[in-house]
């Protein structure tokens, strides 16, 4: 199996673990994904792959930390959690209107915890809106992403390029820095990519002209060859004596005659007419091929 082919195998094994939550079995998978990655030289790919294997690493660990935390209240990890809870809560009370100092009176007290519960909501859809916005300028930058991975594994670094220009320019909008650079330096991988094989490109056409040349001048070469072959044997039979020409004019018409009278079964006769046109080819030059052709009639001819 290919290199390309089991990458994808890979991602099909991890997205069917990410939608069973089962974590635990996708860190050997990214491990091998990376590798796999650098191999084919997908620097990014391969560095995402590494991302994603330290964030799920992370998540377990979190997992394992929250269940001691519910299983041990009595820990020291339990109590650094509650205080940093406490200093949270107390952080975000710090940013909160001040109660009115007569808490006496009811009506303020009622007005004063409405305003508490009003600047909650308000932070807590401030904060989903930006969240939601955020994560859908993700999910647009990750299909981006994933358009320039498919025309990379094409080989089709231009567009490749120009897609993961496009995710950089995204994830930058949102603050996500880390990862525009790395699609920057990625982007400027596919431009690299894109002059080599285009240079090996220009490297195969020029090749194949000069193959196509050289086919051509020996095609040339031969067809002369081949028409200068002719010229001269027509030359040497325009010089040959009359009575060598005759016997050659006579073994033509004699050559069809027997051929004839052979395709309507005569083959007794037929036998004699090659056996005498294969004495008339001894008596002109150069047929040896005329000879080798008549002996195979004859042989033939003999078995029936």
């Amino acid at each position: 199996m290919s290199l390309d082919k089991k990458a994808d195998e890979l991602e099909s094994k991890i997205k069917k673990l990410k939608k069973s939550k089962d974590y635990e079995q996708m860190i050997p998978i990214f491990m091998e994904l990376k590798d796999i990655y650098k191999k084919l030289n997908f620097t990014f790919l391969a560095n995402k792959a590494e991302t994603e294997m330290y964030k799920y690493q992370k998540h377990i660990e979190q997992s394992k930390l929250s269940q001691n935390f519910l299983g041990d209240k009595k820990s020291e990890l339990n109590q650094r959690k509650k205080q940093e809870i406490v200093k949270k809560i107390q952080e975000t009370t710090a940013k909160l209107p001040t109660p009115p100092s007569n808490f006496q009176d009811n009506q303020t007290n009622k007005n004063f915890n409405q305003d508490i519960k009003k600047s909650r909501a308000e932070k807590i859809r401030d904060l989903k809106r930006k969240k939601e916005i955020e994560q859908q300028n993700v999910d647009k930058a990750n299909a981006i992403l994933d358009k320039a991975q498919s025309h990379m594994k094409k080989k089709d670094f231009e567009l490749a390029a120009k897609f993961y220009n496009e995710s950089s320019d995204i994830f930058k909008e949102i603050g996500w820095n880390q990862q525009a650079s790395m699609l920057k330096k990625e982007a400027l991988h596919m431009q690299e990519l894109q002059e080599e094989y285009l240079k090996k490109m220009e490297i195969i056409k020029l090749k194949k002209q000069k193959e196509q040349e050289m086919y051509d001048t020996r095609a040339s070469k031969i067809m002369a060859e081949k028409e200068e072959k002719i010229r001269l044997e027509q030359e040497a039979l325009n010089k040959l004596p009359p009575e060598i020409q005759r016997k050659i004019d006579l073994a033509k018409i004699f050559l069809q005659k027997t051929e004839l009278m052979e395709s309507k079964g005569k083959i007794e006769k037929s036998l004699v007419r090659y056996k005498y046109l294969l004495e008339l080819y001894e008596d002109i030059p150069d047929t040896n091929d005329q000879k080798g052709m008549v002996l195979e009639k004859i042989k033939e001819l003999e078995k029936k």
